[in-house]
């Protein structure tokens, strides 16, 4: 590396030092000037990359307290570098600390920038190099305004040909959309034409199968209506025979109860003899019975009429055995008519 260069270089430092420093003064005096109520706002980044600004915020976010996030309220600067967040967190709060470390950091800045600049001035060229290192930093702007020129030449070369060739894509493909703009009409057009094929074929198949519909439900119809014909003779048939059955049953039955009245009225008839019959005959009994007893009476009374006063009573006593025995035989006589009548 050349003096020069090395002597740049210590240039760039001392600068960035300087920033560093002005934006620490900026922050000490923002401290100075608000009132010790006042919170600190969060600081706006205007020279820091996103990069590391996402970063401390990330890691700021991590290590958040109470405290931090009452310090970071107010701070409105143009531009604060992340050492300085990241000495506003640090001290949580703490304003006369914050002071004191802002106070160190700009006395370490400012040692910085003199140890830069006393070893800058090691470098420093004399005369005749600051002449030649002029005439090389003229020289080496006329070779960058060249190359820059060759540049912008060989850009627009490239971006006429870019151009050009953008130019022919630009037709390629217009002409390749118009041909598929024409492909697809054409198989929009032969998608139609098969849909209305396909549709007339449906609505010839349809209008025959409601022809054959027709015809059939005719048929059926006609059909239904001779079964229906058939059926309601038939039925009248079958009423007419049930009527006829019927009312034969119903002559039958007449028949049969007419003949169980005979029967009961013959019954009625043949009882009415029988017990009439055994009337007459118990009459009869009776009465032979009655006879029996008075011969008896006649006979007995006969014989015991000579024989005393004693074969007189003894006959009374006969006769009323044999009186009380008449009743008996004609109770017993009785009865056997009764039984006789209950068989």
């Amino acid at each position: 590396m050349t003096t020069a260069a090395i002597w740049k270089s210590f240039e760039a430092q001392i600068a960035t030092l300087e920033q560093e420093r002005e934006a620490v003064r900026q922050v000490f005096k923002h401290l100075v000037s608000t009132p010790q109520a006042t919170t600190l706002s969060p600081p706006i980044f205007t020279d820091t990359p996103s990069s590391n600004r996402q970063e401390w915020f990330d890691n700021s976010s991590k290590s958040h307290s109470p405290h931090k996030e009452s310090l970071i309220a107010s701070i409105s600067l143009t531009s604060t570098p992340l050492f300085i967040c990241q000495l506003v967190l640090d001290c949580q709060g703490d304003r006369s600390l914050l002071q004191r470390r802002l106070h160190d950091s700009e006395m370490s800045l400012l040692s910085q920038i003199k140890a830069c600049r006393e070893t800058q001035f090691l470098y420093t060229p004399n005369p005749e190099q600051q002449i030649q290192l002029n005439q090389l930093e003229k020289d080496e702007q006329i070779r960058l305004a060249e190359i820059a020129k060759d540049k912008e030449i060989e850009l627009a070369r490239i971006t006429s040909e870019e151009r050009i060739i953008m130019a022919k894509v630009d037709k390629d493909i217009k002409k390749i959309v118009k041909d598929e703009r024409c492909r697809v009409a054409q198989l929009d057009k032969e998608k139609e034409i098969r849909r209305a094929e396909i549709f007339a074929y449906v609505r010839k198949i349809v209008k025959d199968e409601r022809w054959d519909a027709g015809n059939f439900e005719k048929e059926k119809e006609i059909e239904l209506a001779r079964i229906t014909k058939e059926e309601r003779i038939e039925l009248a048939k079958v009423e007419k025979d049930v009527e006829q059955i019927a009312k034969e049953k119903e002559i039958r039955l007449a028949e049969i109860i007419a003949e169980v009245r005979q029967i009961i009225k013959n019954e009625r008839w043949d009882v009415g003899n029988f017990d009439k019959e055994k009337r007459v005959e118990l009459a009869k009994i009776h009465k032979d019975v009655t006879k029996f007893q008075k011969d008896e009476r006649w006979d007995i009374g006969n014989f015991c009429e000579g024989e005393g006063d004693q074969a007189g009573r003894a006959g009374q006593g006969g006769e009323s055995a044999l009186g009380r025995g008449g009743p008996r035989r004609q109770e017993a006589g009785e009865g056997e008519g009764d039984e006789d009548g209950r068989d």
